[in-house]
C-alpha cells in the first residue's frame, strides 16, 4: 500500500509506503517485488496497528529507525525480529539489529504476540534523517525511545524536506492534541 501516491520504482520521496502487517509482506515478496523498500536513505516505523495517510497516537508505534540504505536495513531488522536473534536478551546479543533483537525479547515474547501480526512501512528522505526520527520517536511510548538520538543544530528536529516536515509535523500535532499535551 502507497500512502498518498504512485511510487517509480518502489520510491516516493517524501511519503510512507505500507504500512503493512509483516505476515501478508512476507508471503507476497516474489509476486511484487517492487514492493520492497528502496536502496536509499530514509526511515521505517513499526507499529502495533495499521494507520492512514501519516503514523499517529492511534497506530502503537513500537519502533523507528533511519537507514542510508532502507533495503539491508529492513532485512536486519526483520531477521531480528522475527526471533533469528541470540537467546540472551542483552541488547549486546543482537546478531543484526539491537531494536529488532529488544522487540523480539521485550515486546513480542514477553508478551506473547506474533512479531508478523505487527506492521511495517518506510518513506524515503534525502534530507536530516537524524532529526526525522528525533521527531517520529516522540510517537513512541517512553520505554521504547532511544535515550540518545541524533539530531543537527540546523534543523532543531525538524524536517528539511517541506513534505517531510509537513507529514511528520502532522503526525506530531495529531498525537498530542489525542494525549492533551503540547509540543
Amino acid at each position: 500500500m502507497v500512502i498518498a501516491a504512485d511510487p517509480k520504482n518502489g520510491v516516493a520521496l517524501g511519503l510512507w509506503i505500507g504500512p503493512f502487517r509483516i505476515l501478508d509482506y512476507l508471503c507476497h515478496l516474489v509476486q511484487d517485488q517492487k514492493s520492497r523498500p528502496p536502496d536509499s536513505p530514509g526511515l521505517y516505523l513499526l507499529s502495533q496497528r495499521r494507520w492512514q495517510h501519516l503514523p499517529d497516537g492511534e497506530a502503537g508505534a513500537l519502533y523507528v529507525g533511519q537507514a542510508k540504505y532502507l533495503r539491508y536495513r529492513v532485512g536486519q531488522f526483520l531477521s531480528d525480529l522475527l526471533g533469528f536473534t541470540g537467546d540472551d536478551p542483552a541488547e549486546e546479543e543482537a546478531y543484526q539489529h539491537r531494536g529488532g533483537h529488544q522487540l523480539w525479547h521485550r515486546y513480542c515474547v514477553a508478551r506473547e504476540i506474533e512479531p508478523a501480526n505487527l506492521y511495517l512501512a518506510w518513506r524515503t528522505l534525502a534530507e536530516c534523517l537524524d532529526c526525522a526520527e528525533a521527531k517520529l520517536s516522540e510517537l513512541l511510548p517512553r520505554e521504547w525511545r532511544l535515550s540518545t538520538l541524533r539530531t543537527c543544530s540546523q534543523h532543531n528536529r525538524g524536517i528539511a524536506s517541506p513534505d517531510g516536515d509537513a507529514a511528520v509535523a502532522v503526525a506530531h500535532a495529531a498525537s498530542h492534541a489525542k494525549n492533551g499535551s503540547t509540543a
